[in-house]
């Protein structure tokens, strides 16, 4: 049984606050949701830069370049630089390429190569790439994966559908060339399997198949890494991630390079750029090849786990502050890692805010605040949004004992039937909304 409830929060201010409270019966109910990929989605992207990244902040953005290669696209660029190592993909590739042959000078491409030239033009024509201009003088390259989609086109008949981790979207994020908007970050887990390994320090909501279920810091450390059955030995090798490592040293080994479960690129002898989207392992010597699958042990207790943050309830207490190192970017790294724009202010920024938690008789909960449009907003009419402390007091008055926030902001939303009971912030110019595209969301069917 799914049961779903409205509530609305006044504040003395007399501004609102719209909260959707879904409760089902067990964990072993929700699965992972991988979208299908959506050729709107790079349109959408774009438009969501066009209209609302670049224009609220111009002065941080230099001239980017956005594009996606259509899977029947072949490049005309090799795999293999020396910078680079030996990469996985053609997006990459093209990314390397794109970096090195292009630069954005009066909103206009200038080619450094033919070669890019012409791959430019067949991007064009493909209507797979595009320029968007900030005030600062620097063109940065942000490759876009083929694997987002919208949660309302994939699934139709499920029971509920709503999104659930970060991922990469922002241009800060995208710090080497093996990094690609879209790419997940962070830890998921489902039945002892490990999709995505946990990354930088951030809170998870961890199920146990024991039936607890509590919120903990889950570390790379904490598991087994396995390239073509054999493990990368702890004792021999070195992991490095940011923030902590933006450039691995040099050595007579290799790099592997690993995003998600999966082998990004190799690299002799150190020197490599560490993605955002995942971390390097520095060994003396691999048969890992580009592409191969990477395998994590070490979750076999563990039914269900999702990594996200700031958490809002810990065993009925609400969080007061920012629990880890990742959302204080600004003041203690110098090396940038996602989300290299999260607000800094705990109780005054506000967004549309997605949680999941459970009750105090063990119940799975998924918590939507609503949030406010990004083009318009009117105060006691219009969800104003949740603050990160708002959305800790929303979780625990409503009977949170544990409750972690998901990736919230243009992605929050939940589907029952595929329908919403409240309204997503992104907007497009004419005000109706303008849903986000995602790499993985979270399924009851």
């Amino acid at each position: 049984m799914i049961v779903s409830d409205i509530l609305t929060f006044k504040y003395p201010n007399g501004e609102c606050q719209r909260v959707q409270k879904l409760v089902f019966n067990n964990w072993s109910q929700l699965e992972f949701l991988f979208p299908s990929y959506s050729e709107e989605s790079f349109e959408h992207l774009c438009a969501l830069y066009e209209n609302y990244i670049i224009p609220k902040c111009p002065w941080i953005f230099g001239k980017l370049i956005l594009f996606r290669i259509p899977d029947d696209m072949s490049v005309p660029f090799p795999f293999e630089t020396e910078r680079y190592g030996t990469v996985s993909d053609k997006t990459t590739a093209a990314a390397i390429a794109l970096r090195q042959g292009v630069v954005i000078i009066g909103g206009r491409p200038v080619f450094r190569t033919k070669a890019v030239r012409e791959f430019w033009s067949a991007l064009e024509k493909s209507k797979c790439v595009r320029v968007i201009c900030g005030y600062l003088p620097n063109t940065t390259v942000l490759p876009v994966g083929n694997w987002s989609g919208f949660l309302s086109e994939c699934e139709p008949d499920a029971a509920v559908k709503t999104n659930s981790s970060f991922f990469i979207m922002d241009r800060f994020d995208c710090a080497s060339a093996y990094d690609c908007i879209g790419s997940t970050i962070g830890l998921l887990v489902k039945d002892g399997l490990v999709i995505n390994p946990p990354m930088y320090m951030r809170e998870a909501l961890i199920v146990r198949k024991d039936g607890s279920c509590s919120i903990e810091v889950p570390e790379l450390t904490d598991l087994t890494i396995e390239i073509n059955s054999s493990s990368i030995n702890k004792d021999s090798s070195h992991i490095y991630c940011r923030p902590e490592c933006r450039i691995t040293p040099k050595h007579k080994g290799k790099d592997i390079v690993i995003i998600g479960s999966k082998v990004a690129a190799i690299h002799d002898g150190g020197n490599t750029f560490v993605p955002s989207s995942g971390f390097v392992a520095s060994v003396s010597e691999t048969d890992a090849a580009p592409g191969d699958q990477v395998v994590y042990r070490g979750y076999k207790d563990v039914s269900f786990g999702i990594q996200g943050g700031n958490s809002a309830v810990i065993d009925g207490r609400k969080t007061e502050y920012f629990k880890s190192p990742f959302y204080n970017i600004k003041r203690l790294w110098s090396t940038s890692y996602p989300p290299s724009l999260y607000p800094l202010d705990y109780c005054k920024d506000r967004a549309p805010r997605i949680a999941i938690g459970c009750d105090y008789t063990g119940r799975p909960v998924l918590v939507w605040a609503e949030g406010a449009g990004k083009l318009r907003y009117t105060p006691g009419v219009d969800s104003c949004g949740a603050s990160l402390s708002e959305m800790a007091n929303i979780c625990q008055n409503i009977g949170l004992k544990n409750a972690l926030n998901l990736d919230g902001g243009g992605s929050a939303q939940i589907l029952i039937n595929n329908r919403r009971s409240l309204l997503i912030s992104d907007r497009n110019p004419d005000d109706s909304e303008a849903e986000r595209a995602v790499p993985v969301g979270l399924m009851i069917r």
